[in-house]
């Protein structure tokens, strides 16, 4: 079969079913051609019967395909899930107060308890479960392991070797490991980060000035933070993110991007340049920073190429993210194996301490307290918007939200960490958006006027984030060797993958590159259509100016300016509702926010 193009409209046609039949004076007693045409149509408007019969080359195969699939049952487990999904969507996010105590818990839990088995399931049964299993659990493995590294060896300078690569690798597998058993969205990913990395060296900082015990401080600021998340769980906060918008997402989305790519090019100050540098380091350092960041992207829009097979652009897009590290680490090993490059920083102790909490002051927990809530409201601002662009309606996911279950869980793992002495996590963007992407069976549809990457499926399992945590958890007792053997500038291309893979899909980067395309070449996107383009234009640059405030909050050199970095997050919905509402007519906003 041939692609065929019928008209602007609908430039990529794969199928076409032509019904012949006698007249229906001749057919009374059966269905009639126009009937039988209908039954067909509503067939191929679900997208995984078209994926089968897109790799149809006969006839026959044609017709077993359709056999097969009315056999399956999935057309009713997808009607039933879409019930559930609406009626689910009806009282998204709605405060139980009328319930009683942890109302939003119960129901969080009364919603994903029916569905737990089949999170274990759905990463083992099924067409392509297995491949798209073993490729999420690398995925989460590499995007998890490495970051964790690399803000290893942050904590480690910040806080001179009390918190090193061992503590931060641990704490990310045992966060993980408990989240993906208890958690209610096992697709969400836990992260070490640059903000947690920031507030680790403040506290340091702050335990210097005053002379109090760092561990003691760090352990109550983590306590406090878990506290509060708790506490936000049992009040049902996370009910003020019904107020989110695209607009919300969009702005923190392309912010996140900037962050990675921001410590992805500061990096190279890890081989600062003095009287004795070696000249070709910063030169090493960026040649296997971008080969293996454009490895990893390049592979990872392989589905969008016309080289090998589907079956082979889908593994090899699957796959991306281990196979760039493993190219730049070969690379690092045989091209440039002459550069006497260090390896990252390591001292061997043993990771498990147990912080002697009642060694810090009475009047210290105060200030312990003012920081764990700062740090709380960064955990909720980044748990809800992950689990927001997770359940986005293009993502298909059917199995319900649970917000504030999530939270609750998030505030023990805080708990056990902080009394541990091991460094914080938090729900991760895009990791957790690309966790679903990996898991989903997708396809490339021409839509308004552009290819567009659709979710046939998604898949929710608990398998990939438990297995790739406990390959962390065992990677733990090989520290340093063989991790050495990874160059640093390949640890540090995982940000970029991660900044330019979460890109896509971003109404707002997508609006910020028609200010340098021609107008007659913008895409027939809806809100193209239908808002005039100097509205469309002052909206982006609206998004772009909140953008540059949360650049501002969060780049800052002054460090205890960037505490306030959650607070300028949460200043987004008032901005929104209050502000661009207001600039900008509510059809247009709803065209905008589609």
């Amino acid at each position: 079969p041939h692609e065929a193009n019928f008209g602007a409209t609908h430039p990529f046609v794969r199928l076409v079913v032509l019904v012949v039949g006698p007249t229906d004076e001749e057919v009374a007693a059966t269905k009639t051609v126009g009937e039988m045409g209908h039954s067909l149509s509503s067939l191929l408007i679900h997208p995984l019967l078209v994926e089968e019969l897109h790799k149809a080359s006969t006839a026959e195969e044609f017709k077993g395909a359709i056999l097969k699939f009315l056999e399956s049952g999935v057309v009713e487990e997808h009607m039933k899930l879409t019930r559930e999904k609406e009626l689910e969507e009806r009282d998204r996010l709605s405060c139980s107060r009328c319930k009683p105590l942890l109302g939003g818990i119960w129901n969080d839990l009364a919603r994903r308890l029916p569905f737990y088995l089949s999170d274990w399931k759905d990463g083992l049964w099924g067409f392509k479960a297995i491949r798209k299993t073993a490729a999420a659990t690398l995925f989460i493995y590499f995007s998890c392991l490495l970051p964790a590294m690399i803000f290893g060896i942050v904590n480690h300078i910040n806080t001179e070797g009390a918190i090193d690569v061992k503590r931060t690798v641990l704490s990310q597998a045992i966060g993980g490991i408990i989240f993906s058993l208890v958690g209610g969205s096992p697709m969400v990913v836990l992260l070490s980060t640059a903000p947690m990395a920031l507030y680790t060296k403040l506290v340091f900082d702050l335990s210097v000035q005053f002379g109090f015990p760092f561990y003691a401080l760090f352990g109550w600021v983590g306590i406090f933070t878990g506290l509060f998340l708790v506490a936000f769980a049992v009040l049902e906060v996370s009910v003020v993110m019904k107020w989110s918008s695209r607009f919300t997402e969009e702005t923190f989305g392309v912010f996140i991007a900037i962050a990675f790519s921001y410590s992805a090019i500061l990096a190279q100050n890890f081989y600062g340049c003095g009287n004795d540098c070696q000249q070709e380091l910063p030169l090493y350092f960026l040649i296997l920073l971008v080969f293996t960041t454009y490895v990893g992207v390049w592979l990872f829009s392989m589905r969008n190429t016309i080289y090998f097979t589907p079956t082979i652009r889908g593994i090899l897009a699957d796959f991306a993210l281990p196979l760039s590290v493993a190219a730049g680490t070969v690379l690092g090993a045989l091209i440039f194996y002459p550069v006497d490059a260090e390896p990252f920083v390591y001292e061997d102790q043993s990771p498990f301490y147990l912080v002697p909490l009642l060694s810090l002051p009475i009047w210290a927990i105060f200030i312990a307290i003012v920081l764990g809530f700062f740090l709380s409201l960064l955990f909720f601002i980044d748990q809800n918007i992950s689990c927001m662009l997770m359940n986005a309606k293009g993502n298909k996911m059917v199995k319900g939200h649970s917000y504030h279950l999530d939270l609750y869980v998030m505030g023990i793992i805080t708990i056990l960490n902080s009394t541990l002495g091991l460094p914080w996590i938090n729900p991760a963007i895009p990791n957790s958006p690309l966790h679903v992407i990996i898991m989903a069976d997708t396809e490339n549809v021409f839509v308004d006027g552009s290819v567009r990457r659709r979710v046939l499926r998604s898949r929710e399992s608990r398998i990939a984030p438990l297995l790739s945590h406990i390959m962390i958890f065992a990677t733990t007792f090989t520290i340093p060797t063989p991790l050495q053997v990874i160059p640093v500038p390949v640890l540090y291309a995982v940000f970029l993958f991660l900044a330019l893979t979460g890109l896509p899909g971003n109404k707002l980067f997508e609006r910020i590159t028609l200010f340098f395309t021609e107008s007659r070449r913008y895409p027939a996107n809806s809100y193209v259509r239908w808002v005039p383009k100097r509205v469309l234009h002052a909206f982006t640059i609206v998004e772009v100016l909140c953008v540059l405030m949360l650049c501002v909050a969060g780049f800052t050199p002054v460090d205890i300016f960037q505490v306030f970095l959650p607070v300028a997050i949460i200043l987004l919905l008032p901005i929104r509702h209050l502000i661009v509402s207001r600039l900008f007519r509510k059809e247009h906003l709803d065209a905008l926010e589609h």
